[in-house]
């Protein structure tokens, strides 16, 4: 695999040029288990919406490009093996993110001006897509997110899958799209959403929720048509 020699004065140039517009986030990557040459640097907000993106030929040194909006705020951070060539997830690849937590979802960086040294390790594997749609009737505003898990509800543990966070439609439905990592094709997974609707990026009183009502789904590479209603309970205690 191609390694990139990274300049470090380069770097700081380009990170002074860019002050006051955007932060700067520089470090390198490792590859432990890569087959292909090509290495994707992802930057997602706590939501996992892709704020900045970095294609590179090999593994070794990378840098991104931050909105400067994002000064202080949490961040996750991953780079992975595109064995397929999209620039994006896609079950098969393998992936590595910024922090020591088995959870990606607990996983995050808080931003700065400059930052470096934040080094990852390509260690991990996507081992599962799955997609579908999602609808709740009773929908105003917010974020809904979708995950899978390890155990039959109510989990204890947080999801072990990677996808962003969506608002529903006029017609208050969403398709989505997971990536399941760390799992084993054939493995059981659950699948469940909730309705963030404090906004806190987590499960909190009055969030709605809901599970698939034929979990558990048995991981196969890629997985389609996984689709419900998403917020048919709120989580207690909660005082209207």
């Amino acid at each position: 695999m191609k390694i990139r020699k990274y300049e470090s004065g380069f770097f700081l140039v380009l990170c002074f040029l860019a002050l006051n517009i955007a932060a700067c986030i520089q470090g390198e990557i490792t590859c432990g288990k890569c087959e292909s040459g090509n290495i994707t640097v992802i930057a997602y907000d706590d939501t996992f919406n892709e704020i900045a993106k970095e294609q590179l030929p090999g593994c070794g040194p990378y840098s991104l490009i931050i909105p400067i909006s994002y000064i202080g705020q949490p961040i996750h951070l991953l780079a992975h093996c595109d064995e397929d060539g999209s620039g994006e997830l896609s079950a098969g690849d393998c992936f590595g993110d910024y922090g020591d937590d088995k959870y990606v979802f607990l996983n995050l960086m808080k931003v700065e001006l400059v930052n470096e040294g934040i080094n990852i390790t390509i260690d991990r594997d996507i081992t599962s897509s799955i997609e579908g749609e999602v609808s709740c009737e009773i929908y105003t505003t917010g974020l809904l997110t979708i995950g899978a898990f390890e155990e039959a509800p109510p989990p204890s543990d947080p999801t072990l899958s990677i996808g962003p966070y969506y608002q529903l439609n006029e017609n208050k439905t969403t398709a989505y799209k997971i990536f399941v990592y760390d799992i084993p094709l054939g493995d059981k997974v659950w699948v469940g959403s909730l309705w963030d609707v404090d906004g806190s990026t987590g499960p909190t009183a009055c969030d709605y929720g809901n599970y698939y009502p034929e979990n558990p789904v048995v991981l196969e590479e890629e997985i389609s048509g996984i689709d419900f209603l998403g917020c048919e309970f709120q989580i207690p205690p909660c005082e209207e």
